[in-house]
């Protein structure tokens, strides 16, 4: 069978961020979304209008499924999917998403395997296509997505083997040589400056990650992700002042963001305003109250001041919703 490559539109829409606070279960969960979420496909090659249909559908029920918490369904539809295109890379970026969600959903390591295999497929794919049309900067883009997102499967817990760490990160930087090939071609291609940004934190090298968002931000202004994350790294190295205002210029664009108030809150903290952080813990729990992160932070800062009644209160809300110290 010729393989063939599915065009991607070029402007995902971004309606989740990467938490870039620390590299566990739940940064992998949003990492993902950003892989299968909004995408469209315009298909080419020997396929039927038909066949490609067909596919597409089975497709677009795997991402609803997903999006319900069906995995089970989700998976049936992807596997269907792929069966009738194996060569759609977008399909197995799918798959390979869901199955890291089930891997943390039911603490099974074996869907974090699977969810490996699913990735190198679709980075196998792209490579074609990108050998087929080396000037398509969206191919370079879609090919650092799943680069980035393996890398944070296979940093989950659920492997614990440091060989898949050094892996990680040798799949984060090949995702940064991408992402570059995508912006050599589109130095304008905001999404793929920021991504460059996210995965520069991660292996540790803060002032390219910053360099990174600003070119973003020298771009659009108004891209409230890049201020975000750019307050993240601020925040990392210990700039808090100037990292709560990176988080007041993305509140201007994500008002309603709980995780935005919720890391402003820990600048404050940090910074000892413990009222300003209450503020912003409460604005976050306001608009998420199974925030647990929120709650006992919250619960910490009422403790800095000898209000322990109040901060016994969010401790033990947090461990009801969850959180572990």
């Amino acid at each position: 069978m010729q393989r063939c490559w599915h065009a991607l539109l070029p402007n995902l829409k971004e309606g989740v961020m990467r938490a870039a606070t620390k590299m566990d279960l739940k940064s992998i969960i949003i990492l993902m979304a950003l892989a299968i979420l909004f995408v469209s496909t315009l298909s080419q090659g020997n396929d039927t209008t038909y066949t490609n249909n067909k596919a597409d559908y089975w497709y677009k029920r795997g991402l609803d499924a997903s999006g319900k918490g069906d995995y089970e369904d989700a998976l049936a539809s992807y596997d269907k999917a792929i069966k009738i295109n194996p060569d759609n890379a977008v399909y197995w970026d799918g798959k390979a998403a869901l199955l890291a969600s089930l891997s943390i959903k039911q603490k099974n390591p074996a869907y974090l395997n699977a969810s490996v295999h699913a990735y190198n497929n679709a980075i196998e794919l792209y490579n074609e296509s990108i050998n087929k049309d080396p000037m398509n900067f969206n191919l370079y883009y879609y090919k650092g997505l799943a680069l980035s997102s393996k890398a944070f499967v296979l940093q989950s817990k659920l492997f614990n083997i440091t060989q898949n760490k050094e892996n990680a990160t040798a799949c984060l930087e090949e995702a940064i040589r991408s992402y570059n090939h995508a912006v050599e071609i589109n130095p304008k291609y905001l999404t793929a400056w920021k991504n460059i940004g996210i995965d520069l934190y991660f292996l540790g090298r803060y002032n390219e990650s910053l360099k990174a968002y600003d070119k973003a931000i020298e771009i659009d202004p108004n891209y409230g992700l890049a201020w975000y994350n750019r307050g993240l790294t601020l925040h990392k190295i210990g700039k808090y002042n100037e990292s709560i205002v990176a988080y007041d210029k993305a509140l201007r664009i994500f008002p309603e963001s709980a995780a935005i108030w919720y890391s402003k809150g820990n600048s404050l903290l940090s910074q000892g305003d413990y009222n300003g952080a209450i503020d912003c813990y409460e604005k976050a729990i306001q608009l998420n109250q199974s925030y647990a992160e929120a709650w006992y932070k919250k619960g910490v800062a009422y403790q800095e001041l000898g209000y322990y009644t109040v901060s016994n209160a969010s401790f033990a809300r947090a461990s009801y919703l969850g959180y572990t110290a």
